[in-house]
């Protein structure tokens, strides 16, 4: 058995106008408890070579190194990449993160980062988040690099937003993905849900 809701058009604007408040994040959940927002992104798919891997590895390191200088609250949690796990950000060293990931990466064919500004818990919803999944096997080359970033700080000041434009603009000509995407999700970023 299954449960439908449907929503009149006044619902559905409520709902709009609320998302687009000052927080620009609207929360669905328990009080309490970890909750899943409703967020901005942008990502990016990249086909790619085997040969191509170190190469794409280092530009996602490099966008996510910019990604952090715009974003303007500190990064709370990361994967463990060895584990794919989340730790808190003062136990991470991002000193060696391009040489530990381009290392898994040749011993497995595969590697998943990910950083997140999530305040209550490991799996409560970022405000802003990065992640990028590459894994090299022969039927699916894709790689993804996707980041969640807080809709306040875009909509306060023409200059955050020139600064986003700018920094999705680098993506596309650094990455030059298949396919990019960008809108709202129901997130639970940095997981990828």
């Amino acid at each position: 058995m299954s449960t439908q809701a449907y929503y009149t058009s006044d619902e559905i604007s409520d709902f709009i106008s609320h998302v687009n408040q000052a927080e620009g994040m609207g929360v669905i959940g328990y009080d309490g408890g970890d909750f899943y927002g409703i967020a901005p992104y942008f990502s990016c798919y990249v086909l790619f070579e085997e040969e191509q891997a170190h190469h794409l590895i280092k530009k996602f390191i490099q966008l996510f190194q910019q990604f952090s200088e715009i974003k303007n609250e500190p990064w709370t949690w990361f994967s463990d990449i060895y584990y794919e796990r989340m730790i808190p950000a003062d136990k991470f060293s991002l000193s060696t993160l391009e040489q530990d990931a381009l290392s898994l990466f040749d011993k497995d064919g595969y590697l998943t980062f990910n950083a997140s500004t999530s305040i209550d818990s490991e799996y409560s919803s970022a405000v802003w988040g990065l992640e990028f999944k590459i894994s090299f096997r022969p039927e699916m080359r894709y790689a993804c690099f996707k980041v969640n970033y807080r809709h306040a700080w875009y909509k306060a000041n023409v200059e955050n937003q020139k600064t986003w434009h700018q920094y999705m603009l680098d993506c596309l000509t650094i990455l030059q993905p298949m396919h990019a995407y960008s809108g709202f999700e129901i997130a639970t970023a940095p997981l990828g849900v």
